[in-house]
């Protein structure tokens, strides 16, 4: 049987300020810029791991051509768990960096399941994982 999907092709996170959040992500935790262009009052925006393909698209849900009600369930996953995770290859180096940036980061803990993680969050509470375990992901 052949493949049906060949890769990820990205994610979106809603945030209720996109330049903030790019700055967040680009100057506290080194991640490049991939797109931002304007679209009248839409803009979109992607960054991503230096070392990954795989964009996350920044978007004010407030700035999109939408009805209400979908603004409203946009808007009601600002400040939650994105379900998005990132790997290191020395999570204490990175935790280190991160909080000497003014990243809130949870202490890098061992998981039941063999992994080293740490939580960080973004400027509107947003969570992201941040894992390590060479001989899971390396």
């Amino acid at each position: 049987m052949s493949d049906i999907i060949d890769t990820l092709g990205g994610t979106i996170v809603m945030v209720s300020d996109q330049e903030k959040t790019l700055e967040f992500f680009t100057q506290k935790l080194g991640f490049e810029k991939k797109e931002n262009q304007d679209f009248g009052a839409y803009k979109w925006i992607e960054v991503r791991p230096r070392n990954s393909d795989i964009p996350i698209s920044l978007m004010n849900p407030n700035k999109i051509d939408a009805i209400p009600e979908i603004k409203e369930q946009l808007r009601k996953k600002i400040g939650t768990d994105t379900g998005i995770w990132f790997y290191t290859k020395d999570i204490q180096e990175a935790y280190k960096k991160a909080k000497s940036n003014g990243v809130k980061m949870s202490e890098p803990k061992k998981q039941p399941w063999g992994a080293i993680m740490s939580e960080f969050y973004d400027p509107d509470h947003n969570k992201y994982s941040l894992l390590e375990n060479s001989e899971l992901i390396f």
